[in-house]
């Protein structure tokens, strides 16, 4: 049974990744920060984009949440 729908929203930074479960109405459920390994190049930012989103998905399975939407920015 679903809790409600919520989005993922990912802030790609060069020191931090920053990340949350939203709410319909903005409310941030989760919140998940990792420090960004720019000097290791692009390919290591980006396996650390997809393990925090499926760090998030796998909380929202968790919790029952219906998952609707991803933002990047």
């Amino acid at each position: 049974m679903s809790v409600g729908q919520v989005s993922i929203g990912l802030d790609i930074g060069g020191t931090k990744i920053a990340a949350g479960i939203m709410d319909e109405q903005g409310t941030i459920l989760e919140r998940l920060t990792v420090r960004t390994d720019a000097a290791g190049g692009g390919a290591v930012v980006l396996e650390q984009v997809l393990e925090v989103i499926g760090n998030l998905v796998d909380r929202t399975d968790v919790l029952g949440y219906g998952l609707v939407g991803l933002g990047l920015s």
